[in-house]
């Protein structure tokens, strides 16, 4: 989903003039001919599949378990302060990228 400098894919694509020497990171956009999906839509999946990830009950419940088995509450906070700060990193990611910084 995303070219990253170096790889073979983004020399081909550099190469083939689609993606220029100076973008390090680029998302496999269909409109640039890198991919079957729009920036957009890769966006909105990633965003999608991490919060499905997250926030689905069996993933809270094991965390809410193993902190009561170790009688730690601190462990369930740390764990879901980790979760939220990851989240905010990887939409500010996204949201930099989708925007063309």
């Amino acid at each position: 989903m995303k070219y990253v400098a170096g790889s073979k894919l983004w020399c081909d694509a550099v190469k083939e003039g689609k993606i220029a020497e100076d973008e390090y990171f680029v998302l496999a956009d269909s409109r640039r001919g890198l991919g079957p999906f729009t920036k957009e839509e890769i966006i909105n999946y990633c965003k999608k599949a991490q919060l499905t990830f997250y926030f689905q009950p069996r993933f809270a419940l094991r965390l809410l378990i193993k902190s009561l088995q170790n009688n730690d509450l601190g462990f369930l906070q740390s764990h879901i302060l980790f979760i939220f700060s990851n989240i905010k990193k990887i939409f500010n990611f996204l949201s930099l990228t989708h925007s063309g910084k």
